[in-house]
């Protein structure tokens, strides 16, 4: 499977929890992106695993 393709699939399979999907790398057979999440979380994924970078903090603002 090509890295667009896969990208066209975690797209469709995770439409309903993301906001956005920004590609970092990515040619014919790579592809790392970083998933902003609805709950204001986001994901990185690399070298099959899966990081949480940031979680939402309440500042009180």
């Amino acid at each position: 499977m090509l890295a667009s393709e896969r990208l066209l699939e975690i797209e469709e399979k995770f439409e309903a929890k993301v906001e956005r999907i920004v590609p970092v790398e990515l040619d014919e057979k790579t592809l790392r992106v970083i998933l902003y999440l609805k709950d204001g979380t986001n994901l990185r994924k690399q070298r099959g695993q899966v990081f949480i970078l940031d979680k939402p903090h309440d500042k009180g603002l």
